[in-house]
């Protein structure tokens, strides 16, 4: 099965995010039927859709579906058909079942796209061609999309063949472990995310993650993932990069979170301790003038979502607040005689979101400072911060910024529209 997404972009001054409409309408589909599936967690790719689409309500159990919300459901069912369980057959490792499709995008202008993996898009016309396959059986899946990137006008022509996704792991039950480089968007934020978001280049990693009902008390995710960022940096190249987070939605309608990436280690730097990586307690290296101490580079944070069912009140069908709160730092501080880590460089993020009929319209701020400290960067060693070739791991905003945005999104079966600003 193959499908051809394209997105054609005309104007000098362009950035855009590149969410595939299908995205959109499954998780706006998510909202409305109120299902068990956390949606702030990084695995958000076709394979975990798939694997939750036996779990959604699609007939209307929790919410009622019109017309057009039929016709989302049929099409989101045609496009993940194959990595359902249903369409598995012969041996479960030989035999997998293969999603594959095509994408191009041709972009005008020469300013630097936002949340396109780190694509820049050098030269004032920029033309992609891409492909994705996605392989699954009952216990192995596989993600591979290579990418030819051809640049022009305004500079050297340049063509450049790249893959930004890929991985190979196993996926059975609640559990899910692999290695490789994934787009990873991780909370509730809608242009962007304190602690990561889409707008640098995935790096490589292994991972593991569970996910699942917890008794009768909702549904629970965990992940733990270990890598390093590939890219050239000015400070210290290939530092290791250790990111963990939890989630838990008690009721579908509201997920709460709990995250923390920690950059260590890297070319001619120490390693700190497992103890240390883990739970940061003495963060700081102090009397160390030339630098030779294990050090770290912390972000943790918290967040949460909140949808308000409106399907009873006509064309309404839902509204959405979520609320983000991290710290670019930690300092440790003490209770007595045990000690704690404690956040600082402290940034937020809020928004909102409502949905009449087929219309979405968002709003979102986001606040990357504080009085003292910068998000992102300035520390001793690692002083280009949670960077990837010059992106921000997290918001696309960076550091030392007030952020505002909004969009009002149309979306319909298999196309979508929005404007933002």
């Amino acid at each position: 099965m193959v499908s051809l997404l394209l997105i054609a972009l005309s104007s000098p001054a362009h950035s855009a995010e590149g969410d595939d409409p299908l995205d959109l309408l499954w998780e706006r589909l998510v909202r409305e039927q109120g299902t068990s599936w956390i949606l702030g967690g990084s695995d958000r790719g076709d394979i975990a859709r798939a694997a939750a689409l036996p779990g959604v309500a699609w007939d209307g159990e929790m919410a009622p579906l019109g017309a057009w919300q039929q016709a989302e459901r049929d099409r989101l069912l045609l496009e993940w058909g194959p990595l359902l369980p249903s369409a598995w057959s012969g041996n479960p490792w030989y035999s997998p079942s293969v999603l594959a499709r095509g994408w191009t995008r041709l972009s005008e202008g020469d300013e630097v796209p936002v949340g396109m993996l780190g694509d820049e898009e050098p030269g004032a016309l920029s033309w992609r061609l891409g492909a994705e396959a996605y392989g699954r059986s009952p216990w192995l899946e596989l993600v591979a999309a290579p990418e030819l990137r051809l640049d022009a006008l305004g500079g050297p022509a340049e063509l450049d063949l790249t893959a930004t996704n890929y991985w190979l792991g196993i996926r059975r039950g609640p559990l899910r472990v692999g290695f490789g480089a994934e787009e990873r968007r991780l909370g509730p934020g809608r242009r962007g995310n304190l602690m990561l978001a889409d707008d640098a280049a995935p790096w490589p990693a292994g991972t593991a993650a569970v996910e699942g009902p917890l008794g009768g008390l909702g549904h629970f995710r965990a992940e733990l993932s270990a890598g390093w960022l590939q890219r050239p940096r000015r400070d210290v190249n290939n530092p290791g990069l250790l990111f963990m987070d939890m989630r838990w939605a008690p009721i579908p309608e509201l997920e709460l979170g709990a995250s923390r990436v920690s950059l260590f280690g890297g070319e001619g730097r120490p390693m700190p301790s497992v103890g240390q990586l883990l739970l940061p307690t003495d963060p700081h290296v102090y009397d160390d003038p030339d630098k030779e101490q294990p050090d770290q580079d912390e972000i943790a944070g918290l967040d949460g979502r909140l949808t308000i069912p409106l399907e009873r009140f006509g064309p309404l069908r839902y509204a959405e607040l979520w609320i983000e709160y991290a710290g670019e730092d930690v300092i440790a501080l003490r209770a007595g005689p045990i000690p704690y880590p404690s956040l600082a460089g402290v940034a937020n993020l809020r928004g909102a979101e409502l949905a009449v009929d087929r219309l979405v319209l968002t709003a979102e701020w986001a606040r990357l400072m504080d009085d003292y400290f910068r998000w992102y960067d300035d520390h001793r060693i690692y002083h280009e911060g949670f960077t990837q070739s010059g992106r921000v791991l997290g918001h696309p905003a960076g550091g030392d910024a007030d952020d505002w945005w909004f969009a009002a999104s149309w979306l319909s079966a298999g196309w979508g529209v929005q404007l933002w600003h």
